[in-house]
């Protein structure tokens, strides 16, 4: 699962960027929230979902609560500069390094 919450693109590099984030989720098998998209060959398009937009960052009650509420088997924290904050609090936190790759069994 990957839960998009930030805002639509709305400049030509950040649609660039989503188009990648997209083509990175499909082949990684990821089902995304927050927005949908179809990958036809001609033409690019996507839907986003209102409920789940966000912009700015979140604060550690807001993430408590989104991650207790989901409840992941494996949580594995992006975009952050304390990864050791999710390592604290759950138990299920996997961390990868740079390089390194992550199954699930």
């Amino acid at each position: 699962m990957w839960i998009y919450s930030s805002c639509e693109p709305f400049n030509e590099e950040m649609e660039i960027d989503f188009k990648r984030l997209c083509r990175w989720l499909q082949y990684l098998n990821f089902d995304p929230y927050g927005f949908s998209s179809n990958f036809n060959p001609d033409k690019f398009s996507c839907t986003f979902n209102p409920e789940f937009h966000a912009s700015g960052h979140a604060s550690t009650d807001d993430i408590r609560w989104k991650i207790e509420t989901i409840d992941p088997d494996v949580l594995i924290p992006v975009h952050t500069e304390n990864y050791q904050w999710f390592v604290d609090n759950f138990e299920q936190t996997k961390i990868i390094k740079n390089g390194e790759s992550f199954t699930k069994s």
